[in-house]
């Protein structure tokens, strides 16, 4: 598993802002003023990507961690401490790979998972370098979902209208 692309996030608060559209009531009558409240998520401040420390990059290819799938975009926060088992960005051999960061009876290593699993000990002569700390992995659950650049419901309606680009 590779490294595609990278993106520096938007400081606009506008666009990473979304409204509440409703608030689930497990019971009873709704309130009448629900309608008025105007809560509402900034995906910004949500996944931490307004700090200077903190860039995006995309996934190329797969299977190397199981909860890391192709075209996943990836919040990596390069601020964040090192710990025992998080997914780190790191350069093996002059290559963005991202990998799994383990620290077991004073060994240092970079993991895969899954059936081919290889761990890479992080010894005197091996050229590595810890770009960041992986803190958010956002993909989609559609499984059309291509990068076509027009959000899952644009894309529907394109298909069910005909026009097609």
């Amino acid at each position: 598993m590779s490294i595609d692309e990278f993106y520096a996030p938007e400081q606009d608060d506008a666009a990473a802002g979304a409204a509440l559209v409703k608030k689930l009531q497990p019971t009873g009558f709704p309130s009448p003023a629900a309608n008025y409240a105007s809560v509402s998520i900034n995906l910004n401040e949500y996944l931490n990507i307004r700090a200077s420390s903190c860039f995006l990059a995309r996934v190329k290819g797969g299977g190397m961690l199981k909860d890391i799938h192709p075209d996943d975009l990836l919040v990596i926060d390069r601020s964040l401490p090192l710990q025992n088992q998080c997914l780190v960005l790191a350069t093996l051999n002059d290559e963005f790979v991202v990998r799994r960061y383990c620290e077991t009876a004073g060994k240092k290593t970079l993991e895969t998972e899954g059936e081919g699993k290889v761990a890479i000990e992080l010894v005197a002569g091996t050229e590595y370098s810890i770009w960041g700390v992986v803190s958010w992995v956002v993909h989609r659950c559609l499984p059309e979902a291509k990068r076509t650049g027009k959000s899952g419901a644009q894309a529907s309606r394109s298909k069910a209208s005909g026009q097609v680009k």
